[in-house]
């Protein structure tokens, strides 16, 4: 890190601290990267829908007992989004029989997860931005039937901008929506292509 980085990240964590003792927002951004683990479970498994309807879906999970849709977003293990420069040790563990594949389009991320099988890589979250993570594999279908979630990296030295100098904010949410049949989640789940709309 260059010394006039570390000197803008100390000053803007030390004026957070006096800050705080007012009775205002505190929030400490980082002088350093950080390693990230996070660990899923890619699972399966039916949801029932607000009418009733049992759907079935796949999911990047946060435990083998469960389908998360879509998964759990990509944070460190305080729910704190990822800071540019952060190193992301991801662990998927496939429950499933099936090959997949966990893919972030922007940061070269493209590993193969075989079926039955832990599969364990890293890389640099070396760009500010909303990534998408999914499975591209049989695309569009498994993507659809669940395997998708967010991975949203600040720029380096904040917690508090969305990308450097714009306009600061006290909460960030992330938002997917995706939509379900579930005629095409059945014709998946048995083998077939749909043939609808």
């Amino acid at each position: 890190m260059k010394r006039r980085d570390f000197l803008r990240c100390t000053s803007a964590g030390l004026a957070s601290v006096i800050a705080g003792t007012t009775g205002l927002i505190a929030w400490t951004p980082r002088a350093h990267a950080a390693t990230i683990n996070k660990t899923f479970y890619l699972t399966h498994g039916t949801s029932t829908m607000i009418d009733g309807t049992s759907v079935y879906f796949r999911g990047f999970s946060s435990s083998p007992g469960v389908v998360n849709v879509p998964g759990e977003l990509i944070t460190n293990d305080n729910g704190d989004v990822i800071q540019q420069g952060d190193t992301v040790n991801m662990t998927i563990h496939n429950t499933l029989n099936t090959t997949h594949r966990f893919t972030i389009d922007g940061l070269g991320v493209n590993e193969t997860l075989r079926g039955g099988r832990t599969t364990r890589f890293s890389f640099v979250a070396d760009k500010h931005g909303s990534f998408p993570y999914y499975d591209s594999s049989h695309a569009p279908s498994n993507r659809l039937l669940g395997l998708h979630g967010a991975l949203p990296v600040l720029p380096r030295c904040s917690t508090d901008e969305l990308y450097p100098n714009s306009p600061t904010f006290v909460q960030q949410y992330s938002w997917i929506f995706s939509e379900i049949d579930p005629v095409w989640h059945n014709a998946i789940r048995n083998g077939r292509t749909p043939s609808t709309p």
